[in-house]
């Protein structure tokens, strides 16, 4: 009988141990499958410089009525030194040294019969044209010229020579056509460089009381050259072009007065609203001044100056304000900058909006394709591993909901612009995920199935894409008066990035930006 009941408690433990195993053993439990570690990978995204304009341009209509006003009239007077010349000119038919006694007499005439002048003079600007081609400048002025001359003449030989002043009276009129350079120094100052050998002189207008040829006179003295010399080109031409200086100075474009530059960068580098909630931060982080440069013609002639704001600007995306900590002084260079602007904005996709999409799409497919089984999955979640992004998914039981365990998959993300989306290649489970479901519910497994998640899991961009390229398409930021203003020529995606929470997309936007303020206005200077 005992034998009878220890065969009996031990069929009964055989059959409890069983029952234990079959239990326990055949439902594998949450932490038997190793979950892929949350790895954010580094964002190596560099962005290019941008070159945010300023344009300073100066009207020559403007600069020649500034001139006109300040230049006070007589603009030279004086009386020259004296100027001598012979009045005889003999050439002989052959060379001197076959002459001897023709040498010595023209010797002895051109010491003897002299003349002395002296000009009375006062010049008068009665207009001024300026042009600007490129970094040359011309000056086209006319001038009103009062002349006395005091002569001198010996009438015989080793007799004193008599002084007449007044002799001849009256004026001249001439055209003076000036050239030089104009160029910025290293320290951001302004210049101008005349070139005094293209200076042309011609007279148009000769009034004397005395019917004489006075072209003659002028030529027999040497005169002309004389007026042209010395009273236009050497006085009158320093005089034009230092006016000129001084006027564009005046016109507030004379860049020693970089600072100001510096100050209204400053006052402008907080974050500018373009939107509700995106923010522009220029991001200033250097200023370059440009050559000068002439444009246009006639009354539109203006010499420009483009000021580049060279900037890593930023786009924000925020209900609030960002805070921004301004440079109060950037290091200030003379070159050229191309004017374009680079502004890299992100689109982000939240992981969470998908993975919803996903758990709800799938539960359907397998309540449709699998409607005996007794299972069905939840709690979808998308989190990056290194290069990969990785598909968390809840195994449950339809009954209760409890939870039998936990599987992965995990793909490589890749951006397709045509269709403007970004989908999971190579979507596959993990290991220890395969292994456990084909214990539990191996029909999940089927490629059906894992060909309908990875259609499902994708991030659609087309809608904050097309959002943010009319954000951008007309930059226009308005305080008291426009501020910047410019236009996105061009957007494009350029590459992905899966950060913690979802996908991100950089975006290079190309077009220009521009200051559109007075650079010396007093209120921008606050």
């Amino acid at each position: 009988m005992q034998t009878i009941f220890k065969l009996l408690f031990i069929s009964l433990a055989i059959v409890s141990i069983s029952v234990f195993s079959v239990y326990f053993l055949s439902k594998p439990r949450y932490e038997q499958i190793i979950q892929p570690p949350l790895e954010v990978p580094e964002d190596f995204y560099i962005q290019k410089d941008s070159v945010i304009q300023i344009p300073i341009t100066i009207q020559t209509k403007d600069l020649r009525q500034a001139i006109l006003d300040e230049i006070q009239n007589p603009i030279s007077s004086g009386i020259t030194k004296e100027i001598t010349t012979d009045i005889f000119n003999i050439k002989p038919p052959q060379p001197l040294e076959s002459w001897p006694m023709l040498r010595g007499m023209t010797n002895f005439t051109d010491k003897t019969f002299q003349a002395g002048i002296w000009i009375n003079h006062k010049v008068y600007l009665k207009d001024v044209q300026i042009y600007f081609e490129g970094e040359n400048v011309r000056i086209f002025t006319s001038y009103a010229i009062d002349i006395a001359i005091d002569y001198k003449q010996s009438p015989l030989p080793f007799i004193n020579a008599l002084k007449s002043k007044g002799v001849l009276t009256g004026y001249l009129e001439a055209n003076v056509e000036l050239r030089g350079q104009i160029f910025i120094d290293d320290d951001a100052k302004l210049h101008i460089k005349a070139s005094q050998d293209t200076t042309k002189v011609e007279f148009t207008k000769i009034n004397f009381p005395y019917k004489l040829n006075v072209l003659e006179l002028l030529n027999i003295t040497q005169t002309e050259n004389f007026i042209k010399k010395n009273i236009l080109e050497e006085s009158v031409n320093k005089h034009i072009f230092s006016q000129i200086e001084q006027q564009i100075a005046k016109k507030q474009v004379d860049l020693q007065l970089a600072q100001k530059i510096q100050n209204i960068v400053y006052n402008n580098s907080s974050p500018l609203a373009l939107s509700k909630n995106l923010w522009l931060v220029p991001s200033a982080e250097k200023i370059s001044i440009s050559q000068i440069n002439g444009e246009g013609e006639s009354c539109d002639n203006t010499l420009s100056i483009n000021v580049g704001i060279l900037a890593k600007p930023k786009l924000i995306s925020s209900d609030e304000k960002p805070f921004v900590i301004a440079k109060k002084s950037i290091p200030l260079s003379c070159e050229n900058l191309s004017p374009k602007i680079y502004l890299y904005p992100n689109i982000n996709l939240e992981y969470s909006f998908t993975a919803k999409l996903i758990e709800k799409e799938l539960q359907d497919f397998i309540a449709e394709e699998h409607p005996e089984e007794d299972y069905s999955i939840s709690n979808v979640k998308i989190y990056p591993s290194k290069e990969k992004l990785i598909l968390s998914i809840d195994l449950i039981e339809k009954e209760d909901s409890n939870k039998v365990l936990t599987f992965y998959l995990w793909g490589s993300p890749v951006l397709d612009q045509e269709k403007m989306q970004i989908s999971l290649e190579n979507l596959e489970y993990t290991l220890e995920s395969k292994h456990s479901l084909v214990e539990v519910v191996g029909w999940i497994l089927d490629d059906k199935i894992k060909r309908y998640i990875q259609e499902k899991a994708y991030f659609n961009y087309k809608e904050k894409f097309q959002e943010l390229s009319d954000q951008l398409a007309k930059i226009e930021h308005e305080s008291n008066k426009k501020i910047l203003s410019g236009a996105i020529h061009s957007l494009e995606i350029q590459e992905i990035f899966t950060a913690e929470d979802g996908v991100v997309l950089h975006a290079e936007a190309i077009g220009d930006l521009s200051y559109k303020i007075n650079l010396y206005d007093e209120e921008a200077e606050k």
